[in-house]
């Protein structure tokens, strides 16, 4: 049974530091190939600038507490960023104005799927992370056992 938790914990995490990966690389391709795009509404180039360098930063491991130092700022400084940059990502992709969105879908459409992409990631990734919370907030509640989520 150990087993089994450490390869299932193991190919999560390699699974999301891969998308990480792929995320940076691809916001990278997409962003140097479409520089132009600043000169037009900024708020989404510069949000997939932001987004794309925060990305490397994950995958290298700078959001990740290597040495398991709880008062580490470097991990939540990060950690916040990276939501509140995801966050303001979502906010765009609903909220751009359609003649905007046309634009950018006719002259910059690598630019867009990739917004579009990382739109649905994040909001994967959030209704995943609640749906986890949910369930061990309703496994602690009603187990008959006391579980020590402290070491998960």
């Amino acid at each position: 049974m150990e087993c089994l938790k450490f390869c299932g914990t193991s190919i999560i995490l390699i699974s999301l530091l891969f998308s990480e990966i792929s995320m940076a690389i691809t916001g990278s391709v997409i962003l140097s190939n479409n520089r132009d795009a600043i000169d037009g509404k900024k708020d989404v180039w510069v949000y997939l600038l932001i987004q794309t360098i925060l990305k490397y930063l994950v995958s290298l491991g700078f959001g990740n507490d290597r040495n398991n130092d709880k008062n580490s700022n470097t991990t939540n400084i990060i950690g916040y960023a990276n939501t509140g940059i995801a966050i303001w990502g979502i906010v765009i992709y609903f909220n751009i104005n359609n003649n905007i969105k046309n634009d950018y879908i006719v002259n910059y459409p690598s630019l867009w799927t990739f917004i579009e992409i990382l739109a649905i990631y994040h909001i994967v990734l959030f209704c995943l992370t609640g749906f986890i919370i949910i369930m061990v907030i309703l496994i602690k509640c009603f187990s008959k056992e006391k579980i020590d989520i402290s070491n998960v």
